[in-house]
């Protein structure tokens, strides 16, 4: 009689069994997508981007713009700057307690992190300074907004 091992001493699925499950999940999501391994457009080996065919079609992606261009929206700043005024802020103690406000090299956000949770406020963001309080355990972030005013 067989004795029947524990589902963690048995022998893992064969290297064979894997890759079928593999080629398998492909082709399920290439049937998916509408894609088939024959359907690619060929692409010019030539790195001459005007030699290229031009995007046209649903689908087609557009061919890049040599030149930035401006969005509408402000882009968020991950570097911060020290701002004194706006450390200046933090009071020195709060509930009796001392606030700590360290250099901005002394931690890592910076205002384009903080800024993505405030949304297109949060895209306005310059400087950022944070203090905390170790017991109770407070946090304070203070962040300058650039023009116009909010209000």
């Amino acid at each position: 009689m067989r004795r029947r091992l524990p589902a963690a001493a048995r022998p893992s699925a064969t290297p064979l069994a894997v890759r079928a499950l593999a080629g398998l999940a492909l082709v399920a999501v290439a049937a998916a997508c509408g894609a088939s391994p024959t359907s690619r457009p060929a692409v010019p080996s030539d790195a001459n981007p005007s030699s290229r065919p031009s995007a046209s079609g649903p689908g087609a992606t557009p061919a890049a713009t040599p030149v930035p261009i401006a969005t509408p929206q402000p882009t968020p700043q991950f570097t911060n700057p020290a701002d004194r005024e706006l450390a200046r802020l933090i009071p020195g103690r709060a509930a009796g307690e001392r606030v700590v406000v360290p250099r901005v090299d002394e931690f890592a956000y910076t205002p384009g992190d903080i800024g993505e949770a405030y949304g297109e406020l949060g895209l306005r963001f310059t400087a950022l300074q944070v203090a905390y309080v170790a017991e109770p355990r407070l946090s304070l972030f203070a962040m300058r907004v650039a023009p116009p005013e909010v209000t």
